[in-house]
C-alpha cells in the first residue's frame, strides 16, 4: 500500500511542477465580465423603450409609480 501511495505522490508531483513550469502560478481566474451595454438612443434622441409594464408589473402615471 506504500508504493501505491508513494506512485501518486510521485504523479501529483510531476503533474504540480509541468504546472509551474508552464509559467502559472493560479488555476485559470474567473472570466471578466462582459461590459453592459448602453440603451441606443433614436433620432430624435430618445431612449430605447422600458420594458413592458405588465411584465414587470410597475405602470407609471404622471411621474408616479403605480404598483398593483
Amino acid at each position: 500500500m506504500t508504493d501505491d501511495n508513494d506512485s501518486k505522490r510521485v504523479q501529483r508531483l510531476e503533474r504540480a511542477r509541468a504546472f509551474l513550469a508552464a509559467g502559472r502560478t493560479q488555476i485559470d481566474p474567473r472570466p471578466q465580465p462582459a461590459p453592459q451595454a448602453a440603451p441606443q438612443a433614436d433620432a430624435d434622441g430618445a431612449k430605447a423603450a422600458r420594458p413592458d409594464p405588465t411584465r414587470f408589473g410597475d405602470w407609471e402615471k404622471n411621474g408616479r409609480c403605480i404598483d398593483f
